[in-house]
């Protein structure tokens, strides 16, 4: 049984990992399209505020599956491409959203 020191360190491992991932995945030509795709669905304004300084496209959610053939390799729908699970904020209003949903 892994103590809870053990525990921890896997998970911080795993979520490292899932970082490098994603960050791989933002430099792919299929976000950058999916990304294009989205900033003129939304004519370039925050859904928000509707200002179009700093926007920054949103993942309505994550597709993060916990595979172990995934394990150390880009997992094939890892993130939701679709532009239906993706929208248009800028930096502001992106900020304040992550931080209320953790609350």
């Amino acid at each position: 049984m892994l103590t809870l020191e053990e525990m921890r360190r896997c998970l911080s491992e795993q979520h490292a990992q899932r970082r490098r991932l994603y960050a791989e995945f933002l430099r792919s030509p299929e976000w950058r399209a999916a990304a294009a795709r989205v900033r003129e669905r939304f004519h370039y304004l925050c859904l928000v505020c509707r200002t179009c300084e700093n926007t920054q496209v949103h993942h309505l959610r994550y597709d993060l599956p916990n595979r172990p053939e995934a394990e150390g390799k880009w997992p094939a729908g890892w993130l939701p491409v679709a532009d239906a699970g993706l929208v248009l904020l800028c930096a502001d209003c992106h900020e304040i959203y992550h931080r209320y949903r953790r609350m």
